[in-house]
């Protein structure tokens, strides 16, 4: 899983996740992620992995925000 340097270091996915988590927002710029884990596992493969994560983050929100 790709990870950032520094000290607050966490894989992407999970940054990803505590983004999409935020319902306000509407957006994600994610071109550049999306590119670089092209260049590894292809735009297809790439894509569908972070909408899945995307939609299954924005999924557990909305059930926390109704529980």
């Amino acid at each position: 899983m790709p990870m950032r340097s520094g000290s607050n270091a966490m894989p992407v996915t999970g940054s990803a996740s505590a983004v999409a988590a935020i319902p306000t927002i509407v957006e994600l710029n994610i071109g550049h992620f999306l590119v670089g884990e092209a260049i590894f596992s292809g735009f297809e493969s790439a894509i569908k992995r972070m909408r899945a994560l995307m939609d299954t983050v924005r999924a557990a929100s909305d059930g926390q925000k109704s529980a």
